[in-house]
């Protein structure tokens, strides 16, 4: 999603005035949402990804896209070394 960061915060904050203005305007003044993205890569269709469709799906599709998996955390630096927390939305 672009700008992901941008529309994570002003959904948050906008929650967060509804329940708590003194929460919105701390988060508003402390809290980052940076944008990210994450890049998949997509191998060339082979026939075991036609034939893992067909049979656990029922899905009859000849091309197609099958992501590698991601890890479920990735790199990340270590939190005793920070003050920072990692969050997402």
């Amino acid at each position: 999603m672009p700008m992901n960061g941008s529309v994570c915060r002003a959904v948050t904050l906008d929650f967060a005035s509804a329940v708590d203005p003194d929460l919105a305007a701390w988060m508003e003044r402390d809290v980052a949402f940076p944008n990210s993205m994450v890049d998949r890569i997509t191998p060339a269709t082979e026939n075991e990804h036609r034939e893992l469709l067909r049979s656990e799906y029922g899905i009859v599709d000849e091309w197609p896209v099958i992501a590698v998996p991601l890890p479920a955390v990735g790199h990340r630096p270590r939190s005793d070394l920070s003050t920072e927390s990692m969050v997402a939305c």
